[in-house]
């Protein structure tokens, strides 16, 4: 089941999959956590305008494009609490509201960077989609599935032969994936895995 601030988090997640696709999985995974910070920042304007266009692109009356936007700036809260994101000039409260509803800005303009914890699972995301397609591709060339993904060897030889990463660059972005993803995802990984690189 969804939450309430599901579709709001997809507008992020589709600026960052565009950023992604814009600076090749390669840059993705082999630069540095300050430069990926820097990359995924997203000033706040570009995403009230986006949220803002395609509500009034579906014909939504004004008040539900208001509360769009409200409810945007209610997930920026939520996840600068929670530590997902930075906000240039932090978020603040009125004395008024003791439920912290109505998040107030520094300005208009102000930059959501995320954290490095977010950068580690963007790359483990961008992962999550090379082991997807690597698998895919295989199922349907390779009838035995022998040569699929099956564990954190497997992924960084995989990384290595298929990305061109060199060794310390696939065994970094390996245990990135092993940290950083969710543990459904690495169960089968985990358990199949000799961790001494």
């Amino acid at each position: 089941m969804r939450s309430v601030l599901d579709f709001e988090m997809d507008y992020f997640f589709d600026i960052y999959n565009e950023k992604v696709k814009k600076i090749g999985f390669k840059t993705m995974t082999t630069l540095g956590t300050r430069e990926l910070q820097h990359i995924f920042t997203i000033k706040y304007n570009e995403i009230f305008k986006h949220i803002k266009a395609s509500n009034e692109l579906l014909n939504k009356p004004k008040e539900q494009v208001s509360y769009a936007i409200l409810k945007i700036r209610r997930l920026i809260a939520l996840w600068e609490k929670e530590g997902i994101i930075k906000v240039e000039g932090g978020v603040k409260f009125s004395q008024n509201d003791k439920y912290g509803e109505f998040p107030i800005f520094a300005s208009q303009h102000f930059a959501i960077t995320p954290t490095k914890e977010m950068v580690y699972k963007l790359q483990a995301k961008a992962v999550d989609t090379f082991i997807e397609a690597y698998n895919h591709r295989v199922d349907e060339t390779n009838p035995s599935h022998s040569k699929r993904i099956r564990n954190l060897r497997d992924l960084r030889c995989a990384l290595m032969k298929h990305k061109g990463l060199d060794i310390v660059e696939a065994t970094k972005l390996t245990n990135i994936y092993r940290d950083h993803s969710s543990k459904i995802d690495v169960y089968d990984f985990a358990k199949n895995t000799n961790r001494s690189f």
